[in-house]
């Protein structure tokens, strides 16, 4: 790991820092003014309609600090001015508050009608917030040295993310990236209905045996663990693909149901359903001539269990990872560099 001072790292800040402070401005200004026009701050334009309706929930959050990634229910739906407020709230916040974890963002279900201009606003605030997140690549999963003083005032080193470093050279430091980088969920043509939905997901990291076994055989001092796992690891493919799954966390995510319709593979014209994330309020085009879409809260009662696609038990211990089930079990290909690691979406 080097060092902040380092001229390598030197020039990593230097480079990206301007570009990062650059967007990170404009996500705020474009943000800014979606606040304002959510919460009705801002003047009618001639011949658009107001935005409505408006169907915000008020999510009750848990854990100690009153924060959580789980919701437990939804309660009835807010007043339409109180409504807007928390959702423009909710659209613009990319700081953390007081309390809040740092893995951890806030969330608000619903949705708004707006005039199509709107929508184009909002199209805007998620590029920008690509635009963001490109910018911070450059200096995103590097860790580095920083000089600090320990508790008896002893000169020491600790380690920091260096997007910690340029965030904190920008003065930026309360900005959280989950929620900056998130998009809003944007349907862009007439709404039916809208039916809300919990999905039980998390993140599986994935890698090659022989990656894994390069990683143990590199340790100077393999752990009885580490030893046990090589000679599991030498009865396997190189190429084969082990997972360590994270825990899991509870998502919304909404079917829409379009006005729309198309011809499916058999010839039948049906009705256009969309699925999207919903962890914001969807915004959806209203005219003078739209009719009200019905709203659905999630259902509790009747949640989807799916047969996991991994192996209940660890078969390397001591880093945690797994076989899949043999039905589903994938190799990476000859060519491909054996020490790739990468994530891929939900996994049952």
């Amino acid at each position: 790991m080097l060092s902040v001072d380092s001229p390598e790292i030197q020039r990593l800040i230097e480079t990206h820092t301007p570009v990062v402070a650059e967007r990170l401005g404009r996500l705020r200004s474009l943000l800014t003014e979606f606040y304002n026009e959510i919460c009705g701050k801002t003047t009618l334009r001639k011949n658009e309609v107001p935005i409505q309706p408006v169907t915000i929930y008020p999510p009750e959050l848990r854990n100690a600090k009153g924060l959580s990634s789980e919701v437990v229910r939804l309660g009835e739906p807010m007043d339409h001015a109180s409504g807007r407020e928390v959702a423009a709230q909710a659209y613009a916040q990319i700081e953390y508050i007081d309390d809040q974890a740092p893995n951890l963002s806030i969330k608000c279900y619903g949705a708004i009608g707006v005039p199509m201009r709107l929508i184009h606003v909002a199209k805007s605030i998620n590029q920008a917030k690509d635009e963001l997140r490109a910018a911070i690549a450059p200096v995103s999963k590097k860790r580095v040295k920083l000089g600090a003083k320990n508790d008896s005032g002893d000169q020491g080193e600790i380690d920091r993310e260096l997007t910690t470093v340029v965030l904190r050279r920008i003065q930026e430091s309360q900005v959280g990236l989950l929620a900056a980088y998130r998009h809003i969920p944007i349907v862009d043509e007439p709404v039916n209905a809208i039916r809300l939905t919990y999905i039980n997901t998390r993140s599986v990291a994935r890698r090659t045996v022989q990656s894994i076994v390069d990683q143990l055989s590199n340790d100077g001092h393999p752990s009885t663990k580490a030893l046990a796992d090589l000679t599991r690891l030498s009865t396997l493919d190189p190429n084969e693909f082990l997972v360590r799954p994270g825990n899991y966390y509870r998502r919304m995510r909404a079917k829409v149901f379009l006005e729309r319709t198309a011809t499916n593979e058999s010839g039948v014209r049906e009705q256009v359903v969309l699925v999207i994330p919903a962890d914001l309020p969807i915004l959806f085009p209203m005219t003078s001539k739209s009719a009200r879409p019905i709203m659905e809260k999630p259902a509790f009662s009747n949640e989807r269990r799916t047969i996991s696609r991994i192996e209940g038990n660890e078969f390397v211990t001591s880093l945690r990872f797994h076989r899949m089930r043999p039905e589903f079990r994938k190799f990476a290909k000859k060519e491909q560099k054996t020490s790739r690691s990468e994530r891929y979406g939900a996994s049952r």
